[in-house]
């Protein structure tokens, strides 16, 4: 291993005088947080927070520079006035880019303007080959931009009204401030899609797959290889191409798929989709446009009559209706391995559903915890419009639950990285914030939390987030 481990996964693990303990873990997609304690017998207790980013590939940088962001947030709402030891297994390279962040953010807050050389230069006079490589310093620049975007827009939830005020105030030009910020993500997000150069594609695996036109709805939309599920297959008839991509949740990668509603020619691949990625909830749009779009393909059974589509048969189980959505039960089996995989559809009925329509469905589909159970698929025509906005709405949502903030730009760029084509709309980013104040305006779960430190498991301090919001800039050793 790079680095020896110096923390225990449970309980305590002694280093000679010192006795490490852990006190409790919060395990998300992309890091993980540990309250620690040091124990020496002729000197008092010393509690810590250790922040352990997870998602730094062994090779070259992430994908896209969101997470890094939102870990470089949380590190930084929580800091306290002692030094920090930021380290990785050299202590140069991605130790020296986080740092680098730190103090390009610091430099935005306080004097308006960001100088991203002086700032390498300054960190190599204090340490040898600090940002290690090009592909470091270039991930830096896209990193800034990123949190300089989401600077200040973490919010905690029920504060939330004075941000989307904020938001609704138009600049000179007419312009408002909700605009700006979409276009700001929009341009960022854009870039990210870029095409890279061919040695960046090669040790990433980031060049778009060889696509078959016959698989692919809408010719501009094509995932790209590192987002994309594999589909695995004994048969040299089916290949392991979906138009399809992964999205993270909160806390585990990978959890939900954006995919096109099936054709006629992606009916098997659906199911092996949904078989092989352990799918257990699918949320579908759009399905009433079957009538007037041949590509979308009959996929959901009767109750007298399921579907073929070799080797798998699809059965009807049970179904329930409501004026906004019917949801079946469906049963799929591999007549081959005769394997069983039981799954939930969730049909909206609603065509181009406003706001509060869509929190409704999303509500709905959270309700069934797909997180214990298994992925979830939204689907519909693209790939991207109803299907994303439903997965960014639900991302939010967990958000809330699991500390109480709201981080629209953060989520958004995030999921927009994978799929830019997601919320490509103005109007769909103002809905998105419709559908959360509708969702503020009609709970009250969040306004009697307890604002320790640790609220289901762990929270950004208030005082220290309204600070934050106030972009007040640390100094480097208050990183």
């Amino acid at each position: 291993p790079k680095c020896d481990k110096y923390w225990p996964d449970n309980g305590n693990t002694a280093f000679g005088e010192i006795t490490v303990k852990l006190k409790d873990t919060q395990i998300l997609a992309d890091y993980v947080i540990r309250k620690i304690e040091l124990e020496k017998s002729d000197a008092p207790t010393q509690s810590l927070t250790h922040y352990h980013f997870t998602s730094w590939p062994d090779q070259g940088v992430p994908m896209t520079p969101w997470a890094l962001v939102d870990f470089e947030q949380r590190v930084d709402i929580n800091s306290s006035t002692s030094p920090v030891v930021v380290h990785c297994s050299a202590g140069v390279g991605r130790t020296g880019t986080f740092i680098a962040l730190h103090n390009i953010l610091s430099q935005a807050k306080e004097t308006g303007s960001v100088d991203f050389y002086k700032t390498l230069v300054k960190l190599r006079e204090d340490r040898f080959l600090m940002i290690q490589t090009p592909d470091q310093y270039i991930f830096l620049h896209k990193a800034a931009q990123a949190a300089i975007v989401s600077m200040g827009t973490t919010v905690i939830f029920n504060d939330s009204k004075t941000r989307m005020q904020h938001l609704l105030t138009k600049s000179i030009s007419g312009m408002s401030n909700m605009e700006k910020e979409f276009q700001n993500i929009c341009a960022i997000c854009q870039n990210e899609s870029n095409p890279k150069t061919n040695s960046e594609a090669i040790y990433q695996n980031t060049e778009n797959v060889n696509v078959v036109d016959t698989k692919n709805r809408f010719e501009s939309i094509i995932p790209k290889n590192c987002y994309r599920p594999y589909l695995g297959s004994d048969s040299k008839k089916f290949d392991d191409y979906i138009n399809a991509v992964f999205v993270q949740g909160i806390y585990k990668k990978d959890q939900q798929i954006l995919t096109q509603l099936p054709m006629p020619s992606t009916l098997i691949d659906f199911f092996r989709l949904v078989t092989q990625h352990r799918v257990s909830l699918i949320v579908a749009f759009e399905l009433d446009k079957r009538s007037t779009d041949q590509t979308i393909a009959n996929y959901l059974p009767s109750q007298d009559n399921p579907i073929t589509a070799s080797p798998f048969s699809i059965r009807s189980m049970t179904i329930k209706e409501d004026n906004m959505w019917e949801e079946q039960t469906i049963k799929v089996i591999n007549e081959n391995t005769k394997a069983e995989h039981d799954v939930i559809h969730l049909k909206c009925k609603v065509h181009d559903p406003d706001a509060r329509r869509l929190l409704s469905l999303v509500n709905k589909s959270r309700s069934y915890n797909p997180l214990a159970n298994g992925r979830i698929i939204y689907t519909c025509r693209d790939g991207a419009t109803y299907s994303g906005l439903a997965c960014v709405l639900s991302l939010l949502l967990d958000r809330i639950d699991h500390d109480t903030c709201l981080a629209i730009p953060l989520v958004v760029g995030s999921v927009k990285s994978i799929r830019p084509q997601v919320i490509s709309t103005f109007e769909h980013y103002v809905m998105l914030h419709e559908a959360l104040q509708s969702y503020n305006d009609t709970t009250a779960a969040y306004s009697n939390m307890e604002e320790n430190f640790f609220p289901r498991f762990f929270s950004l301090k208030k005082k220290a987030l309204d600070e934050y919001q106030a972009q007040e800039g640390n100094v480097y050793s208050n990183m």
